[in-house]
């Protein structure tokens, strides 16, 4: 799945973008995986909140390993392909369950990214 193929334009992407949180395994416990994270886009969303995980241990999001899951209780990967192997996917969604309230919060603009990473726990 590509990036852009997750907003409706341009704008959308660069606004997301421009607000995202990265956690990386000094915050999540999970070695070389980076979950990414934007709060809800003004209307533009059509689902709830999520997560963009990728296994390229970057600054930049790599769009080609890139997966999506749910920010629920039970979290599911909704878009892409995850190449990660089941214990590593088992600890994100475990992450996700951990923190739902704290991402939740960062979704509903309740919180910035700085105090979300303050906020989160590691597995």
């Amino acid at each position: 799945m590509k990036l852009h193929e997750l907003f409706d334009n341009d704008d959308q992407l660069e606004s997301f973008l421009m607000e995202m949180a990265s956690f990386r395994p000094d915050k999540t416990g999970i070695e070389r995986v980076v979950i990414w994270m934007g709060p809800k886009q003004d209307g533009a969303a059509k689902h709830g909140p999520r997560v963009k995980v990728s296994a390229h241990y970057t600054n930049n999001i790599q769009p080609d390993d890139l997966f999506v899951m749910t920010v629920s209780h039970e979290p599911v990967i909704v878009a892409g392909k995850s190449y990660l192997d089941s214990n590593t996917i088992e600890s994100i969604m475990d992450w996700i369950k951990i923190n739902h309230d704290a991402l939740v919060a960062f979704w509903n603009y309740k919180v910035d990214d700085d105090q979300v990473k303050k906020m989160v726990s590691k597995v």
